[in-house]
């Protein structure tokens, strides 16, 4: 496989869907059963120093009808730092280092760099992004804020929509741990539809984790990635942020730049 398909595989590992950030209204708080569940959501926000998340993942790309099996490590230092590794059949083929502020990948196959402002993101998702809501949906928080209404009558589980430049949101969060459990966008701009769906939700210190996601797009063939968690530790000693491109490694921008 192309090196810069493994950048943009790992790319999409850790975007995951992050540049559709929804934000909830505080709707008719004279509703009890809407202002519980919208409370239980904020305080469902995962809290941690430290977070490993490793496991399978299998993806599919509809345009060349092509499916691809890999496994990955990524880890998070709260605000901080995002890295993620691939690997293939033991072979490591592409790390990335996300901080406030840069993208950096290295391509050991290909023994390729590859650098980019935060703002390639952004490019990717078509909308502003900074480096909060990519952690966020890493962890499948939500983010309490003002434009996002509950869908009459109220439900569970609780359904909000929002419209926003990109298209109209529809956010689904889960009544028993109040995570995010389902995200859909429809941009009816470039007539794509996409699906991020939190599953397999595991307490661990206290807090509920999804051990499965997955992001399905339509444009315009449909593309899928699923991310099965094999192994989830919060605050362990199994993190790693050390990241080094090698002397002799031929350093490219991104792509398009």
């Amino acid at each position: 496989m192309r090196s810069m398909k493994w950048a943009g595989l790992l790319l999409l590992l850790v975007l995951e869907l992050a540049a559709c950030k929804p934000r909830i209204a505080h709707g008719d708080e004279t509703k009890t059963d809407l202002a519980a569940l919208l409370a239980k959501h904020r305080a469902s926000a995962s809290e941690f120093n430290t977070l490993l998340l490793k496991g399978k993942a299998d993806f599919h790309d509809g345009v060349k009808n092509e499916d691809i099996t890999f496994t990955y490590k990524i880890c998070i230092a709260k605000d901080s730092l995002i890295s993620a590794n691939i690997s293939k059949l033991g072979f490591p083929v592409a790390n990335m280092l996300v901080d406030h502020d840069s993208v950096r990948m290295r391509l050991p196959m290909t023994k390729e760099g590859v650098l980019c402002d935060l703002d390639m993101l952004s490019t990717i998702s078509g909308i502003p992004m900074d480096y909060k809501t990519l952690q966020d949906f890493l962890v499948g928080n939500g983010i309490a804020g003002e434009n996002a209404k509950a869908v009459e009558p109220v439900r569970k589980p609780l359904v909000l929509t929002e419209t926003t430049p990109m298209g109209q949101l529809s956010y689904t969060v889960g009544t028993d741990h109040g995570k995010l459990e389902r995200l859909i966008v429809k941009d009816p701009n470039i007539a794509r539809e996409s699906t991020l769906e939190y599953e397999d939700f595991r307490k661990i210190n206290g807090q509920w984790i999804p051990a499965l996601m997955r992001l399905t797009t339509t444009s315009p063939e449909t593309t899928r990635i699923e991310l099965k968690h094999t192994d989830i530790e919060i605050d362990g000693e199994n993190t790693s942020f050390s990241f080094r491109i090698p002397e002799g490694y031929q350093i490219k921008p991104c792509k398009g730049k």
